[in-house]
């Protein structure tokens, strides 16, 4: 459920807002939201909570481990190196 959760607020925030810290018409997706979801899968998707679960989205972001970091930097390391190869 937390994944689900935080995936809610990810999508209202990255797609219904567009990334922005609100939408411009403020209130009223919520209030859209809350009203549509519940219609469609029932009790959970109170105006409350889809503030929460945009809220838990905003300050509990998934980020790339250090290990994973890691190699994206070893791997444009190395492709820097092989693009020089042929300009000396």
């Amino acid at each position: 459920m937390t994944a689900t959760y935080w995936e809610i607020g990810r999508r209202i925030v990255e797609h219904e807002q567009r990334g922005k810290a609100r939408a411009g018409y403020g209130g009223a997706l919520i209030e859209k939201l809350a009203a549509d979801l519940t219609a469609r899968f029932g009790r959970g998707f109170s105006r409350l909570n889809l503030f929460q679960m945009r809220e838990f989205y905003s300050l509990w972001p998934i980020v790339q481990t250090p290990s994973a970091q890691l190699e994206v930097t070893r791997t444009t390391q190395e492709a820097a190196k092989v693009q020089t190869v042929p300009a000396q």
